[in-house]
């Protein structure tokens, strides 16, 4: 009996060497790929740079690309915006599902136009995203935004997505003057939409369909009659990006 227990606490020690050989051997296939993307980008001098799902020790390393204009590091353990602060140039930058846990220093990047910050659920203060006037997009489903009033400060925001986030208020929107499109699929929304009824230059809302108050399905009435498309979306496709 002895002797069966001794060769079953091997073979559980000898599975669990082999998985985490396995788990390492996958993440340096990782490292290497995504630094040859990075080495591909230098030798081009690519202005898009995309390491989604990508594995970096050092992501540093992408901050020595002066030509790249966009990046896409979401799904990444990403977790400084030090790391790239000398990137100044960026205008558009994806740092989704990472591992960032503050926005402080997001106002060195002044020529973003597009950002998105979705599924950062450790980051607890998005007033930062307020200093970036150039934005014309931003993305910051899966978040509890609180009441945005950081977007009041964004007066070149064209589009805003919220799928899956929390709301407490829309009264940062209140006769925003540039914002056309807005995303609120799987959102848990404030009881009064009504400041909704005041953006002049609205254009489409994309909302769950169903769980609504009479009050809330007033407003979107309301909106369609002044000829913005409303759009009841029955189940959310989450894409973070």
């Amino acid at each position: 009996m002895k002797q069966v227990l001794c060769l079953s606490a091997i073979a559980v020690f000898a599975l669990s060497a082999c998985q985490k050989e396995t788990v390492r051997t996958a993440n340096e296939a990782r490292i290497i790929e995504t630094q040859s993307k990075i080495g591909d980008c230098a030798d081009v001098r690519c202005e898009t740079l995309n390491i989604d799902r990508g594995l970096l020790e050092d992501f540093a390393l992408v901050a020595s690309l002066p030509h790249v204009t966009a990046l896409r590091m979401s799904w990444t353990d990403f977790d400084d915006l030090a790391d790239i602060q000398n990137m100044t140039q960026l205008r558009e930058l994806h740092i989704s599902s990472t591992e960032i846990t503050s926005l402080e220093g997001i106002d060195t990047f002044q020529n973003l136009n597009i950002l998105h910050v979705q599924w950062n659920r450790e980051v607890q203060d998005f007033t930062p995203i307020g200093k970036l006037e150039s934005l014309t997009e931003l993305a910051l489903g899966g978040n509890n935004v609180g009441d945005m009033e950081f977007v009041e400060n964004l007066i070149n925001l064209d589009g805003l997505s919220l799928v899956n986030g929390t709301v407490t208020s829309f009264e940062a929107l209140r006769g925003h003057p540039s914002l056309s499109r807005l995303d609120l699929e799987m959102t848990v929304l404030p009881d009064d939409i009504s400041p909704l009824l005041t953006i002049p230059n609205l254009k489409q809302v994309s909302i769950r369909a169903g769980g609504r108050s009479e009050v809330q399905d007033a407003i979107l009435d309301q909106l369609r009659a002044r000829g913005v498309e409303v759009d009841d979306i029955l189940e959310a496709v989450v894409v973070i990006c």
